[in-house]
């Protein structure tokens, strides 16, 4: 019992990393990279080295917001990475449990408690 009311801690500390690093703004920013990147390809009415100039400014920027969005990714994954790490040192958490039906639906429910908790609080 003890092994899901770890899991279910965890997925909500994943949940407020997830939304205190705000990785959602951070992969609409480069989705819209992409978009302004295929708009600039598309301008037929820019000069050639317009266009590859800005195409290499927004390679840049795509570059960065998408080695922050992996770093975010990985701080977000920690918790149960910790939980992994803390099993090969020793301690007994019965990680093979974090991919039954039960602590499934135990992160499930944490996932909807803190989207609850979320819209109504703020």
């Amino acid at each position: 019992m003890i092994e899901y009311s770890v899991i279910f801690i965890g997925t909500l500390v994943s949940c407020l990393v997830f939304d205190k690093l705000q990785l959602l703004s951070t992969s609409r920013l480069l989705l819209d990279s992409y978009k302004e990147s295929f708009a600039i390809m598309g301008n037929k009415t820019l000069e050639d080295d317009t266009r590859q100039e800005q195409l290499l400014d927004g390679v840049k920027t795509q570059l960065a917001l998408l080695i922050k969005l992996i770093f975010k990714i990985v701080i977000v994954l920690l918790p149960f990475g910790a939980l992994y790490i803390l099993e090969q040192i020793g301690f007994d958490l019965a990680f093979k449990k974090l991919f039954g039906v039960t602590a499934i639906l135990v992160s499930t429910a944490a996932v909807i408690l803190f989207i609850f908790l979320k819209r109504r609080y703020g």
